[in-house]
């Protein structure tokens, strides 16, 4: 038996801001449909009259179903037939709950480990797809600025700590100089001072 699997797209205006939903709503348009680059969305797969999808929580798993285009969560936007499936009922429960293994809710990253992945890891282990690439665009992008910025300032962390490490030596090293002079100032200014002492006796037994 063969099933369509449907991938299900959602503007994200989980916000509680009226003015930042509209604005969400507004970069999606701009970037997706006129741009064709993609934009912030959640994504839920559809398969067998259920449409799954993968979510933060601190405990247990972030996978969880909803009423195909029913996520409350969200703004529904369109529906994309990503393929079918021959997976028998039975395999398609099996494969849902090794994915609720896999994707603790408590994993859940909004740049590299999302919705959107979720939905990507499902579709694959259903035989199906591609997801379309633009539902994920925005996040891979930042994703990947994130570990170029990393990556790039790392030689820069490593070389502060080594001119840290440098100038501390250098302070020390100058603090043991000053404080050198500073015990021969003292050293000459005692032997300057028994030396006059010494004058200072002679003189008086001279004079007596």
């Amino acid at each position: 038996m063969s099933t369509l699997v449907t991938l299900h797209v959602y503007d994200v205006t989980s916000s509680s801001s009226a003015t930042a939903n509209a604005t969400i709503v507004n970069i999606n348009k701009l970037f997706k449909d006129t741009m064709g680059m993609g934009g912030v969305f959640h994504c839920g797969v559809e398969v067998n009259r259920e449409e799954w999808s993968f979510g933060f929580c601190d405990h247990g798993t972030g996978v969880y179903s909803c009423k195909p285009k029913g996520n409350t969560m969200y703004s529904y936007r369109e529906t994309i037939p990503i393929g079918v499936t021959s997976m028998s009922p039975y395999r398609l429960r099996q494969t849902i709950a090794t994915l609720q293994l896999e994707w603790p809710g408590s994993s859940y990253d909004l740049f590299a480990r999302n919705c959107n992945h979720f939905c990507e890891a499902f579709s694959e282990a259903l035989g199906v797809g591609p997801v379309p690439s633009w539902v994920n665009s925005l996040p891979n992008f930042a994703d990947g600025v994130a570990d170029a910025t990393t990556s790039a300032t790392a030689p820069v962390r490593m070389l502060g700590d080594q001119m840290s490490e440098a100038s501390a030596s250098v302070s020390s090293w100058l603090s043991g100089l000053f404080q050198t002079e500073e015990d021969n100032e003292d050293e000459t200014s005692t032997n300057e001072t028994l030396m006059k002492r010494a004058v200072s006796i002679d003189s008086v037994r001279q004079v007596s």
